[in-house]
């Protein structure tokens, strides 16, 4: 992170913001960019655009990352040193596109804050350009193609839905709200992130949570439940149509027990090939035959909706390397 955050932040804001502009380029995250001294919270250079309309929830977005830049967010509200630092940052960043490959690169700099950084904004002479963009969004001297957005300024419209989802108190309540109430495909990764927050904050002691993450806690279990009976019953309906048809086809083959632990192994090693984003490996399969094998099909439904890719990985390997 940008600050000097707690590991529920860190890992939180950088897969939402991946899951935004994932689809418009090339992200890395936790970037490099002078020997392991300087890191950046995200890297991001775009691809050719695809045509065809963007989500609204994306296009704020989209806009930002029209040319390669580097992505910060502070968990609390930074002074003018820690604006300072950040900005050097993408200098030094600028500075290594130029050496490595001879050019000058059109790179911006955008920190995410949840709050007014009023000595940031007061040193800087940061500037508001409603032309371009939105209430909540700051400019800094044009020389240094950075920018900040101020989450809690922001106008709760969809396109800043994502952004506001990385505020705290009221702003991220009433992003919470609009999540809550969306039950469009789009909207699963992100109460699934927002879900993997949760247990993420669960996990700490309470003495190792400041006041924010309390609050913040409680905000997401005032949805958490609606988001996994969302996410249940959407994993519900696809098992029951994929299992229906492959449970019919292969219970006349293999007998009426064998063919649904089949129709259950076929239909949760699609459902895992969508948040793995690639066809399982043999290993794989056998591993989770075995899971169907000793495990209830909504209990591993559950498990994979709420663990992330790389813990399904790690889940699957338990059964492989197991005597």
């Amino acid at each position: 992170m940008a600050s000097p955050s707690r590991p529920p932040h860190d890992p939180f804001a950088k897969a939402l913001i991946q899951q935004a502009i994932g689809g418009f380029g090339h992200v890395e995250t936790s970037h490099e960019i002078e020997s392991g001294t300087l890191v950046a919270d995200l890297w991001f250079v775009p691809q050719e655009r695809r045509r065809g309309d963007v989500l609204e929830v994306l296009s704020l977005w989209r806009k930002q990352c029209a040319t390669p830049c580097l992505i910060e967010v502070f968990s609390t509200t930074p002074g003018a040193a820690r604006i300072k630092d950040v900005v050097v940052k993408a200098g030094f960043k600028e500075r290594a596109l130029r050496d490595n490959d001879d050019q000058i690169v059109d790179l911006h700099l955008w920190i995410l804050t949840p709050g007014v950084p009023e000595s940031a904004l007061a040193g800087w002479r940061a500037r508001t350009d409603t032309q371009r963009w939105a209430p909540g969004f700051r400019s800094l001297p044009e020389h240094t193609q950075s920018h900040i957005i101020v989450l809690s300024q922001l106008a709760e419209v969809p396109a800043t839905l994502i952004h506001r989802l990385l505020a705290h108190g009221g702003t991220l309540q009433r992003a919470l709200d609009e999540l809550a109430a969306i039950h469009d495909d789009w909207a699963r990764p992100l109460k699934e992130t927002l879900i993997r927050r949760r247990i993420m904050l669960q996990q700490q002691k309470p003495n190792e949570l400041d006041e924010s993450e309390q609050d913040d806690l409680e905000r997401i279990n005032s949805v958490a439940d609606a988001f996994l009976e969302n996410l249940h019953a959407e994993s519900k309906k696809l098992g029951k149509k994929l299992g229906k048809k492959l449970g019919k086809k292969l219970g006349k083959k293999l007998g009426k027990t064998e063919g649904r632990r089949e129709a259950s192994v076929e239909v949760l090693s699609r459902v895992l090939q969508l948040r793995l984003g690639h066809p399982l490996t043999d290993p794989q399969r056998a591993a989770l035959a075995a899971h169907v094998a000793s495990d209830t099909l909504e209990s591993l439904t559950d498990k994979i909706v709420l663990l992330s890719p790389e813990d399904i990985v790690a889940w699957l390997a338990t059964v492989q390397t197991a005597p």
